[in-house]
């Protein structure tokens, strides 16, 4: 008998908010989207809800994922298509708002320290999406006093994002009514894939999950697997949050390491993004007295927009220049640049100066690197 595909959609709908994908986002994405074209039939879309997974209708996830295929694509060429495109970003989302509502329950695992860090030095256009860009013309005293009572819990949090909905979508429409719909529509379903389960009990089911390393529902799959025959198949990006952990967040490394051994437990297939990724894994499970022989490695691919054939427009420059496409964060060594070309001005070792170019959407702990 054939599996039925589970696929978990939770990251993508938290990520409709993002005006370009990050490199997972985009794995992601991209085995949706070959689920939906070649497997639609034998494929359940789910989206995690507490200790549940809510089934998500085919309907939903196509105009879901074709939506994001469209954005994200067309979100690379110039700053008119991006204005266009978060616009029409917003709009989706206000069609579907009640497929996305924020993942304040792993917010506010963080301890206090580090949620207010967050809120104060996120973009949160790339957490809440484009109508929080209003929030960037506050004086910063206010966005201190905005990150400190949001951070302290979920009630005042939930109270500010509405707030900050209300007043985005309203400057966006121009339109209260659009506005208040927007924060008071939910989507209101009790298709939970456990009661599918039940009622299919005799197929085979495999979970997929290609997120990034969180997030895992092992309640909700728990559930499912006593009452049907069910399986694993995880994408793995990387292990660095174990094994560079000073690029994280003290707390990231241990909940890390604990959500690793749960998962092995489960005995999943593993997919790895490369070889080397497969070789921290393999560390990994012997340091930790686990097992895993069924792991294959799948290269990410390389997006059709980046494969055409015209040659892109030179930097408008007549200077040497130097240029590093990552997100700005710790472990992309923005730093380390930065003090080499530091380095060269003081000391005159290079003459002309080549120009350092910095181009990424900002990432967490950007503080250093940004002043």
């Amino acid at each position: 008998m054939d599996k039925i595909y589970i696929y978990d959609l939770t990251c993508l709908i938290y990520q409709q908010v993002s005006e370009t994908p990050s490199g997972t986002v985009r794995v992601d994405l991209r085995y949706a989207h070959y689920l939906l074209t070649q497997h639609k039939d034998a494929t359940i879309f789910v989206k995690q809800q507490g200790n549940n997974l809510l089934i998500i209708s085919h309907n939903e996830a196509e105009a879901l994922i074709h939506h994001l295929l469209e954005n994200w694509e067309l979100g690379i060429s110039n700053s008119i298509e991006e204005k266009s495109n978060s616009e029409s970003n917003l709009e989706f989302r206000m069609r579907y708002h009640g497929m996305w509502d924020p993942d304040l329950d792993t917010f506010f695992s963080m301890p206090f320290h580090d949620r207010f860090h967050f809120l104060l030095n996120q973009e949160l256009t790339e957490i809440f999406g484009v109508e929080f860009s209003w929030v960037r013309k506050l004086p910063h005293v206010l966005k201190i006093w905005y990150a400190f009572v949001a951070s302290i819990s979920k009630f005042p949090a939930t109270f500010l994002l509405h707030i900050g909905q209300f007043v985005g979508v309203l400057l966006k429409t121009r339109s209260i009514y659009l506005a208040y719909r927007f924060i008071t529509t939910r989507r209101n379903s009790n298709d939970f894939l456990s009661e599918h389960v039940q009622r299919n009990k005799d197929q085979k089911y495999l979970y997929i999950y290609t997120a990034y390393n969180r997030g895992f529902p092992f309640k909700a799959l728990e559930n499912i697997k006593a009452i049907a025959p069910l399986e694993y198949c995880v994408f793995m990006h990387d292990l660095i949050i174990i094994y560079y952990a000073e690029y994280f967040l003290p707390v990231n490394r241990h909940a890390q390491i604990k959500w690793m051994k749960h998962l092995l437990t489960l005995e999943p297939k593993i997919i790895s993004n490369s070889n080397e990724t497969k070789k921290y894994l393999q560390r990994f499970t012997k340091e930790h007295d686990r097992e895993c022989d069924d792991m294959v490695t799948a290269h990410i691919g390389v997006e059709p927009c980046f494969l055409k054939s015209q040659t892109p427009p030179p930097l408008k420059t007549d200077k040497n220049y130097f240029v590093v496409i990552a997100t700005i964060e710790p472990r992309k060594n923005h730093i380390l640049l930065l003090n080499i070309w530091r380095d060269m001005a003081q000391n005159s070792a290079v003459d002309p100066m080549p120009e350092l170019y910095l181009v990424g959407k900002r990432g967490w702990e950007n503080e250093n690197v940004i002043d």
